[in-house]
């Protein structure tokens, strides 16, 4: 497991599609991920 640790950025934007309106804050904890890929096969 990997730590990937937690902090804030803007998503979105005021020139993309609409979906992507309006450009706000987002934050995320800090996480544990696995290092490798795992498929449905194993």
């Amino acid at each position: 497991m990997v730590r990937v640790p937690g902090g804030s950025f803007t998503m979105g934007s005021n020139y993309g599609d609409s979906d992507e309106k309006p450009p706000h804050s987002v934050s995320v904890s800090t996480f544990y991920i696995g290092e490798t890929e795992v498929t449905q096969e194993l």
